[in-house]
């Protein structure tokens, strides 16, 4: 048994591939995840001062989410998630080293109360390139980088800073995990693998009583994840109002200006809710849309939903990006606004039979596409890794190996 210490984002803030694959490599090892470090400096505004305290008040109470680690018992979250003890100003040398003090402290603290012996092999994980500070500190077997992100041209970061420090993790990563192509060939092709994401195909292909919130028997095109400006409001408040016989339902938080879709009489807001609630609404929409603005951080991305999307089975409209060429035959790409809206019209009179042809389709496109398979993938890579470390070590420490 490994113990996995995850930097990440926040725990159940919003779905991410890492708080999957930790689901599942929780079952046999253990995991303790450590909320947001951030990937910029504070401002003043509400949303960060918001955050800033309550992160503040979860660091006072001093409680992580601890739960007995016992030899039969079945992780599903984290053994602890932890509210980090770090000074969210990245750019500066001096903080990344206090940062580190801190971080080592707090987790050498946390791996004593969980009673981890201090010879088990430690596997630092790290999904945000500033918690490279953290690295060498707790004496870790492996580094894994998980790069998620294009974080060059992610909104909401401090790209220069980003940038400069993911240079220094991957230099410094045993294996480097990326969750597109297009991310992949930013590394080394020797330590990096590609990591699509998974999909809980049981839970998206399940079928569930229509919601009260779904009241309308009209037809729904449906959206949900993170308004953010990668997401062209503009575009889909164009097609809404071109397609007033349609209802579009946006599920989740905005971070970006909606005010053009408050101005449609048949746009629809749903507050975020937890993961396994979206697979309840979305199988209830008869198209599901991928409108996303044309940009340096899609180019690079690997949506997590796509997959869902075609786990639910239903028409999926998108714009096109790299990570969308596997599925080209089962999804609709647009490329202009009227493109859109024949989609939209043409769905509204497909038939039973062409709908239950294009689900049986798109969903055996994505049955082998289980989270538990990319988590034995990726504790494959894991021990070849570790094997091909120790062999390297080995011959350092004994120079006659090289000759055989």
């Amino acid at each position: 048994m490994s113990t996995f210490i995850v930097f990440a984002e926040d725990w159940q803030r919003h779905p991410s591939s890492s708080q999957h694959l930790m689901q599942q490599l929780g079952q046999q090892h253990n995991v303790i995840w450590v909320n947001s470090i951030g990937l910029r400096s504070p401002r003043l505004s509400l949303n960060d001062i918001t955050r800033l305290w309550h992160k503040g008040l979860a660091l006072l109470d001093g409680k992580a989410v601890n739960k007995a680690i016992s030899a039969d018992h079945k992780l599903t979250e984290p053994c602890a998630v932890v509210s980090p003890c770090c000074i969210p100003f990245h750019q500066f040398s001096a903080i990344r080293w206090l940062n580190r003090q801190l971080l080592r402290w707090q987790l050498k603290r946390q791996l004593a109360a969980l009673n981890i012996p201090e010879d088990e092999s430690l596997i630092l994980w790290l999904a945000l390139p500033s918690a490279v500070c953290i690295v060498g500190a707790l004496k870790e077997q492996q580094v894994v980088y998980y790069c998620g992100d294009d974080f060059s041209s992610l909104a909401g970061v401090d790209h220069t800073t980003m940038t400069e420090l993911e240079l220094h993790l991957a230099a410094k990563a045993d294996v480097i995990l990326c969750a597109s192509e297009k991310l992949r060939l930013k590394f080394s092709s020797y330590r990096s693998y590609l990591v699509t994401h998974g999909v809980d195909l049981s839970l998206f292909s399940g079928q569930y009583p229509r919601p009260d919130e779904l009241s309308s028997e009209r037809p729904i095109a449906g959206f949900y994840g993170l308004v953010a400006d990668w997401v062209d409001v503009n575009l889909i408040s164009v097609i809404a109002r071109r397609c007033p016989e349609w209802d579009f339902v946006l599920i989740g938080r905005h971070q970006t200006d909606i005010s053009p879709l408050l101005q449609c009489n048949n746009v629809k807001f749903i507050a975020e809710m937890p993961h396994y609630q979206l697979a309840v609404f979305a199988s209830h929409f008869q198209a599901l849309l991928l409108p996303f603005r044309q940009c340096q951080q899609i180019e690079f991305c690997n949506p997590l939903k796509l997959r869902e999307y075609l786990a639910l089975g239903q028409p999926v409209l998108s714009v096109p990006f790299p990570a969308l060429v596997p599925y080209r035959q089962l999804v609709l790409e647009m490329t202009q606004i009227s493109d859109w809206v024949k989609a939209l019209q043409d769905i509204d009179t497909w038939s039973a039979a062409r709908r239950l042809l294009l689900q049986q389709a798109s969903r055996a496109a994505v049955s082998a596409d289980s989270w538990t398979a990319r988590a034995a993938q990726i504790e494959f890579w894991l021990g070849c890794r570790q094997n091909t470390k120790n062999a390297e070590c080995n011959m350092m420490a004994n120079p006659k190996l090289e000759e055989l």
